[in-house]
């Protein structure tokens, strides 16, 4: 490279860090686009791109650069974390992102890597699984086998000056301060309020110790703020489910305690979008506390205009908490209270007696009050609302079909390869048939359409999503593959309801040619005359391909 070309790379890369800084991540994408073009064959330019893409939540494309790199550059720990967190955002199964992990962690350049990934790791384990009654999935096991793993990677890469004693004590502690984590959110679903407090306070004093910023910030900013939020508004339920008296001076000193809660996750500028829950549940307490107020009131100079313009209309906040934060439980309180307010507000226009205005509203408060009690309010939603903001799962995001498909790739490719043969032959209607079991949508196998059969049709929010499965038996039959799916489209999408297409190609050869083929296309083919872009997956089912965790 020469002198001019090395100093154009040196400013465009400052540049780019400094947009990456500034969180401009669409400008920052541009410039490591520039930079690639400077220098072609480097690796860490097309993992910034990657990364940047997934910034700017184009997952899907984050996604395919960071696959080819896994295969080019497997040596690359960065690789392998940003894939698993590109994953994680993508809503992916935590059995994907915990091998991805566990690689990068192998893979560490150096101590400061390898703690930063071992973290990665732990956090992943602490807060990514439900509880379940299968060991080998439970977190506790997860972290056993992390901590096996620390220690022989520490024996196996630090030599002097890094001593790796030092590093598998600061291992050894922070895993009994995830340990602490995983007893609190078992607390949190039990509802053991004190518990679960004294676990939090534990963690955090045990991984203060070892100065571990990522998971302090989880506790600070995270967990015990959307902790306290849940347990008053628990508090407050449980009060109006009761039937005792209500205190309005209390009842308005713990709604304050939850908005001060909520202001302070909104300040917190890096973590502000941590207060989905916390800022949901706010508005919902509000309009609940304050329909119950404005029903024990027996002054009727209060109107519900009054009531309506405090809480907002119910209409669009009912359409907020039906959405992922809160659920049903919650959900049909908010409809109940609407049901009796629109009870009472055809009482009040229909009636000037006062007598029969205070009877209707004390019957309004005693049906919600009613309904209320009835309510269990599992507290097992919440712990997993928590936990999916802390692993960094876009809760706004549907998981996509893309996104569904990687996870049976990998779980094919790691566990199930043996599976797809018979007689020691792969076979197409193996793939097909464990391709469409792993599918959670409705779908339909060999369905006729204008332009011949279609392996795999599935339906899903008023959309179609095609699958066609091959087995990889060389370029012609993957290009007649493409000529099938092509035909396919043509005869389907004349109303335009084809949302995605995909081709999964089962690879048996040791060389990946299956991959090498569609990487040249970047895994997409476009049909010609329409506006539909067919997405290539392939997967690895070479019997004798090793592990990918060493």
């Amino acid at each position: 490279m020469n002198t001019a070309n090395k100093m154009k790379l040196s400013k465009l890369i400052n540049k780019a860090e400094q947009y990456y800084s500034n969180q401009n991540y669409q400008r920052e994408l541009e410039t490591w686009q520039k930079v690639l073009k400077i220098e072609p064959y480097n690796p860490c330019w097309k993992h910034n791109i990657a990364l940047s893409l997934s910034m700017l939540e184009r997952y899907e494309e984050s996604a395919i650069i960071f696959e080819e790199l896994i295969v080019t550059n497997p040596e690359l720990s960065r690789v392998h974390n940003n894939y698993a967190y590109t994953l994680s955002k993508m809503g992916a199964e935590s059995q994907t992102i915990f091998p991805l992990q566990l690689v990068a962690l192998a893979t560490s350049s150096d101590g400061s890597e390898f703690l930063r990934h071992f973290h990665n790791v732990a956090i992943t384990a602490s807060f990514s699984l439900e509880f379940t009654d299968d060991s080998d999935l439970s977190s506790d096991f997860i972290l056993d086998e992390l901590k096996e793993k620390a220690h022989e990677i520490c024996d196996r890469s630090f030599k002097p000056p890094e001593d790796p004693d030092v590093y598998k004590a600061k291992i050894n502690e922070s895993i009994s301060g995830y340990r602490d984590i995983i007893s609190y959110r078992n607390n949190l679903i039990s509802k053991n309020w004190g518990k679960a407090r004294s676990d939090i306070k534990s963690a955090h004093k045990k991984l203060s110790s070892q100065s571990i910023h990522p998971a302090l910030n989880i506790i600070n900013l995270i967990v015990k703020p959307n902790f306290e939020v849940i347990t008053i508004t628990f508090k407050i339920l449980e009060l109006f489910a009761s039937g005792k008296s209500i205190n309005e001076d209390d009842l308005k000193s713990d709604i304050k305690k939850i908005e001060a809660k909520n202001s302070f996750l909104e300040s917190q500028e890096s973590f502000s979008h941590h207060r989905y829950l916390s800022d949901t549940t706010y508005r919902f307490i509000i309009t609940l506390s304050e329909t119950i107020l404005f029903l024990s009131n027996s002054d009727c100079t209060s109107s519900l205009d009054e009531l309506y313009e405090k809480i907002g209309t119910y209409d669009s906040y009912q359409n907020t908490i039906q959405s992922f934060y809160l659920n049903d439980e919650y959900v049909d309180i908010i409809k109940v209270c609407k049901e009796q307010l629109a009870l009472l507000e055809n009482v009040i226009e229909s009636s000037l007696v006062e007598d029969n205005i205070q009877s209707e509203k004390k019957r309004s408060l005693r049906n919600i009050l009613l309904f209320i009690n009835g309510k269990s309010f599992s507290s097992k939603f919440i712990d997993k609302l928590i936990s999916s903001e802390v692993v960094g799962v876009n809760i706004n995001r549907e998981i996509s079909a893309f996104t569904k498909l990687i996870d049976f790739k990998h779980f094919i490719e790691r566990q199930c390869a043996k599976d797809i043969y018979a007689n020691g032959k792969p076979h197409e209607y193996i793939g097909r048939a464990l391709l469409q079991s792993h599918l959670t949508s409705r779908s339909y196998r060999e369905v006729q359409t204008r332009g011949g059969y279609t392996d795999i049709l599935t339906f899903e929010g008023g959309h179609r999503y095609l699958y066609e499965v091959k087995i990889w038996r060389g370029l012609k039959y993957h290009q007649q593959g493409i000529r099938e799916i092509e035909e396919y489209i043509r005869g389907e999408d004349d109303d335009g309801l084809l949302k995605e297409v995909f081709y999964v190609i089962f690879d048996p050869t040791k060389n990946r040619m299956a991959e090498k083929e569609a990487k040249k296309t970047l895994f997409k083919h476009k049909i010609r005359k329409t506006n539909i872009t067919v997405n290539i997956v392939t997967i690895n089912i070479n019997l004798e391909q090793p592990s990918r965790i060493k």
